[in-house]
C-alpha cells in the first residue's frame, strides 16, 4: 500500500503539536501519520502569539517484493526495513513489505 495524507497541525510555541487532523488522504494510512504527527517536535521560529497552524504531508511507500515464504510460517519472519526522510513539508515514510 502508498500514499500520501495531509495533516493540519496547531504547533505551540515550545514545539510540541497542540492538535493535529487529518485534511486529505488515504482513510487507512490517517491513523499512521496522525500518531506520527502527534509525537513530533517542531522547531517553531514565529510561535511566540500562541499556537501556529502548520500543514504536513506525509507519504507512504512500499517497495520490494513480498516473500511469500516468509509469510508462510515455512521460516521466521524478516523484521520490516524502513527509511524515513523529511523535507521541509514532507515526511516520507518508505518499508519493505512485511509478513
Amino acid at each position: 500500500m502508498s500514499g500520501e495524507v495531509q495533516i493540519e497541525l496547531a504547533i505551540r510555541p515550545d514545539g510540541g503539536v497542540e492538535s493535529a487532523k487529518a485534511i486529505s488522504g488515504d482513510p487507512i494510512l490517517m491513523p499512521s501519520a496522525l500518531e506520527s504527527a502527534r509525537h513530533s517536535t517542531f522547531r517553531c521560529k514565529a510561535c511566540e502569539a500562541g499556537d501556529t497552524q502548520y500543514r504536513l504531508t506525509y507519504i507512504f511507500r512500499i517497495v520490494g517484493e513480498l516473500d511469500r515464504c516468509c509469510c508462510s510460517g515455512a521460516s521466521t519472519h524478516r523484521p520490516v526495513e524502513s527509511e524515513v526522510s523529511q523535507s521541509e513539508d514532507r515526511i516520507t515514510v518508505t518499508a519493505s513489505p512485511g509478513c
